[in-house]
């Protein structure tokens, strides 16, 4: 009877809000007010976030996409709108869909500002977009949770090869990039985190897709929820602008934001899911949401802000703590003039040199210069170049056609000639006949 009241009760204010239990749907109340209407059950389940100093934890590997050549454009970014919810509760929300060909070679987890920001209490961040100038992202959003009191960056942190932070075996999802081109996705012991060879790794809070499933209820009952300050089944239901990274079956990494404007709800844990597969996730964990979720393109604000600006007339970033980027290749261009230019890891040699693709995005150590090894630098690097040989039955072939054609001409010219000449002469005879 109570709690038919209370469905009638939600009813008449024409909201209401979806709760689930495991996969199944259960109508329980409104978001707004859902502290006073539903119980998260007791405090047994709020882990006490304690640190698992040793042990292989459960995690996933897959291969990230891969090509000798750079896959051009290096991000796709596309714009969904996604209708979600039951009931009361339906809805359309935007999504920001992000498509990273080239994980291995273009994809970074960066610090607020600059390197060294995410040190223990020093409570420095920034903006997406003031972060995104360290590598002049291409594509930045914002990624790890941090501690809203202190501003220290929570979870464990690799950014380009260097340990940034180690949580001691809190357990929190993570998401990384390891050396050996694997896309790393799950938990991990003090222990186990060097073992892996991460290039690039972030913590988020909730898998929300293991292995093409939802994981959503499992990752309730085993994570740490001092990352998200709120018991962990509080912070699945909440319906707010969410971020999740995670990878498609073909290794290409997948980013996804649900933008969310204000005066409107965004989604739960749950439907993130849902709408994460529906876009080709095969694995994806929960980054750090709400207000602080934020997406940058070239430069530019494409998501909504919320909080206020100081003048009080524009809404304006919140600043968070590490970032997720996609750049350029590490390598900057090389020229040679009149020989070669490398772009990207492709040397591009002039007139009839050649010289196969690098796939390591550097250009290669020979020019195109077949004389004296010789050096090039761009932005602080050198290049040093070798010999090439040169194929010289291609030169001699070109010098043969060459040779071939001059001749024809020459020919063609003296036949020419000669017809006019005896065009006159015959012309000139006869008129002295006449």
């Amino acid at each position: 009877m109570w709690r038919i009241f209370r469905l009638l009760t939600v009813a008449a204010f024409g909201v209401s809000i979806e709760v689930y239990s495991g996969r199944k749907f259960i109508s329980d109340g409104i978001n707004v007010v859902l502290p006073f209407l539903i119980s998260y059950g007791s405090s047994h389940e709020v882990l006490d976030c304690q640190h698992i100093e040793q042990g292989i934890m459960a995690h996933t590997k897959h291969k990230a996409h891969n090509s000798a050549n750079l896959i051009l454009p290096l991000v796709e970014s596309r714009y969904q709108l996604k209708s979600v919810g039951f009931g009361f509760t339906k809805r359309t929300v935007s999504v920001l869909f992000q498509t990273v060909n080239n994980p291995t070679k273009t994809f970074s987890v960066l610090e607020p500002r600059a390197p060294g920001t995410c040190l223990e209490g020093s409570g420095d961040r920034a903006t997406v977009k003031e972060s995104a100038k360290q590598k002049k992202c291409i594509l930045a959003t914002s990624a790890g949770f941090f501690n809203t009191t202190t501003g220290e960056c929570n979870g464990n942190i690799y950014s380009d090869g260097r340990l940034v932070r180690d949580s001691g075996g809190v357990q929190n999802v993570h998401f990384g990039v390891t050396v050996d081109g694997y896309i790393f996705v799950g938990y991990l012991s003090k222990q186990d985190l060097p073992t892996h060879q991460f290039t690039q790794l972030v913590g988020g809070a909730l898998w929300l897709l293991r292995d093409g499933q939802i994981n959503v209820e499992e990752s309730v009952k085993r994570e740490c929820s001092c990352t998200t300050e709120m018991g962990l089944r509080q912070f699945a239901l909440l319906q707010k602008a969410r971020i999740a990274v995670g990878h498609d079956k073909d290794g290409r990494i997948l980013i996804a934001h649900v933008d969310v404007t204000k005066g409107n709800v965004g989604v739960d844990a749950y439907e993130m899911a849902s709408i994460l597969l529906d876009l080709g996730f095969i694995n994806a964990i929960n980054l750090e949401g709400g207000g602080s979720a934020t997406t940058v393109i070239n430069a530019t604000l494409v998501s909504h802000p919320s909080d206020e600006c100081p003048d009080k007339n524009f809404a304006c970033e919140r600043e968070v703590s590490t970032i997720l980027c996609v750049h350029d290749p590490e390598h900057a261009a090389v020229h040679w003039p009149g020989k070669f230019s490398c772009d990207l890891g492709a040397c591009n040699c002039s007139d009839h040199w050649s010289r196969p693709v690098s796939p390591h995005l550097q250009c290669p150590t020979q020019s195109c210069d077949r004389q004296e090894t010789k050096s090039a630098g761009v932005a602080g690097q050198t290049f040093e170049s070798e010999h090439l040989v040169v194929d010289q039955t291609v030169e001699y072939r070109l010098y043969l056609v060459l040779s071939i054609l001059g001749l024809v001409e020459i020919v063609s010219i003296i036949i020419i000639v000669s017809l006019v000449f005896m065009y006159l002469n015959i012309r000139r005879r006869h008129l002295i006949s006449l």
